[in-house]
């Protein structure tokens, strides 16, 4: 599980973002602790990482931080995979 803070910096927008998402129902976090704190699951790092990327001159900061945060992502799962092909 990831706080929000790690969750947000793991796909590049920021933790007002996540709350506003949670608030709309866009992304809704996996758990809430007793302290009403947000958690997010590594399924919905996945799912959000595996969204297709659309680029536009409408795109956010955001949106653009969090493309590039995913191209990162899946670029170290392919190094990972070919070190681990190489044994």
């Amino acid at each position: 599980m990831y706080s929000i803070g790690e969750f947000a910096k793991k796909i590049g927008v920021s933790i007002q973002t996540l709350r506003d998402w949670d608030k709309s129902g866009k992304l809704k976090p996996a758990y809430r602790s007793k302290g009403n704190h947000r958690y997010y699951s590594e399924d919905q790092l996945n799912e959000f990482l595996d969204k297709k990327i659309i680029f536009d001159s409408n795109s956010s900061k955001d949106e653009l931080v969090s493309h590039i945060v995913r191209i990162i992502h899946l670029l170290d799962i392919k190094d990972k995979i070919i070190k681990e092909l190489e044994k």
